[in-house]
C-alpha cells in the first residue's frame, strides 16, 4: 500500500445505484453512452463506490470514462460532464483484482488504515487499467482530512 495521487480530465460521468454484485452493469452502460456520443476513450475506465446507508448490499456507484475533448450534454441527459477529477492523496492498493471482491480489497485497506492511524474516505475508486489484455484493478481510497476531491 502506498499513499499516491489520481487526476483525469474530462470524464463523461454515470451514476447508478445497484447491487454491488452487479458493479458490471454500469461499465456496460457506459460503453453504450460512449459509442452514441462518438467520444474517444483515451484512459482507463473507472468507478467510485459509497455504501447505501440502509442497505450494505447496495451503493451508489459513479462511472468514469476520461475522453478525448470536452463535450456539451444536454440536460435530460442521463450522464454528465466533469472536466476533472483529481484526489490529492489516496491510500492505494496495486492490483486489487487479486482480492475475493471490491468489499475484501477495500476491507484490507481500511485494516491497514487502521493499523497506521490513517483515517480514510467512505467511497473508494476502482481504476481498471488493461495491461496486455488482462484486466488490473487498483483500487484507490482518499483520505479522510485530506480528501480533496475536485
Amino acid at each position: 500500500m502506498e499513499v499516491s495521487s489520481m487526476q483525469f480530465n474530462s470524464l463523461i460521468v454515470y451514476r447508478k445505484h445497484n447491487l454491488k454484485e452487479n458493479w458490471q452493469e454500469g461499465l456496460f452502460d457506459l460503453e453504450e453512452i460512449e459509442l452514441n456520443q462518438e467520444v474517444y476513450k483515451n484512459g482507463p475506465v473507472f468507478f467510485s463506490c459509497t455504501d447505501d446507508e440502509h442497505d450494505a448490499s447496495i451503493g451508489l456507484f459513479t462511472y468514469y470514462l476520461p475522453i478525448n475533448e470536452p463535450v456539451v450534454v444536454r440536460e435530460d441527459a442521463e450522464f454528465q460532464y466533469e472536466e476533472r477529477i483529481q484526489i490529492d492523496q489516496a491510500l492505494t492498493f496495486r492490483q486489487a483484482d487479486r482480492e475475493a471482491n471490491f468489499k475484501a480489497a477495500y476491507e484490507k485497506v481500511k485494516k491497514y488504515a487502521e493499523k497506521e492511524n490513517i483515517s480514510l474516505s467512505e467511497t473508494y475508486y476502482c481504476v481498471m487499467l488493461d495491461v496486455f489484455g488482462e484486466i488490473i484493478i487498483d483500487l484507490y481510497v482518499p483520505l479522510a482530512e485530506r480528501s480533496d476531491v475536485s
